[in-house]
């Protein structure tokens, strides 16, 4: 971090935060200001995202290989889908019920992609870890590896809407409104709260 950027960051502590905050400003281009980076996960109602969705493994092709061994492994995957949807999706569609749905839209929506990119970080598309980190300019979707952020996209201000916090004693649930009526469900904790991109 150079000197001016460590003087922008104490400047914009008292605004909002969260722990990534820091390293949040490395991923910023020059001149933008960081105003908050809130620490979440996707929530465990929305379901894995299904095959015909999910982005192409960009792991090199000697790590791929060692998947490629055996076809066994893409066979363990499908039943473990399967398995999922049946024993989960029970449990899944009864929390629903009284949660609603954590992802409205479908896949192709806003927020389908936006779950398709966090969960795309990890080789077996289940990772839900995700850092909102806002700016002045727009909001960037990370992931965290390591101890250490990792850009994964970004969003214009205007596609999202809202953020819609829905905490109540037994769920940290936080809805993220997107601008085409689509909405993806963030379990985020009372800390990161002041750091997310935009409130009601």
């Amino acid at each position: 971090m150079t000197y001016q950027q460590v003087q922008q960051v104490q400047q914009a502590r008292p605004h909002g935060g969260g722990k990534w905050f820091e390293q949040a400003w490395a991923l910023a281009g020059p001149g933008e200001q960081v105003h908050g980076a809130a620490d979440g996960d996707l929530s465990d109602l929305i379901r894995r995202v299904p095959r015909r969705y999910r982005r192409p493994d960009m792991r090199l092709g000697s790590e791929r290989a060692l998947d490629a061994v055996v076809g066994l492994f893409d066979l363990l995957d499908t039943l473990g889908d399967l398995f999922e949807s049946i024993s989960w999706g029970l449990v899944r569609s009864l929390r629903r019920l009284l949660r609603g749905r954590a992802l409205r839209g479908g896949w192709q929506s806003l927020a389908g992609r936006f779950v398709i990119t966090v969960r795309s970080a990890a080789a077996d598309h289940r990772n839900d870890d995700v850092v909102l980190v806002s700016t002045d300019r727009r909001v960037l979707v990370a992931t965290h590896v390591r101890g250490r952020l990792v850009p994964l996209g970004e969003l214009a201000h205007p596609q999202l809407r809202r953020v819609q916090v829905r905490h109540t004693w037994i769920s940290d649930r936080v809805d993220l409104h997107f601008e085409d009526g689509s909405v993806a469900a963030l379990e985020v904790n009372r800390e990161n709260l002041p750091a997310l991109p935009v409130r009601p």
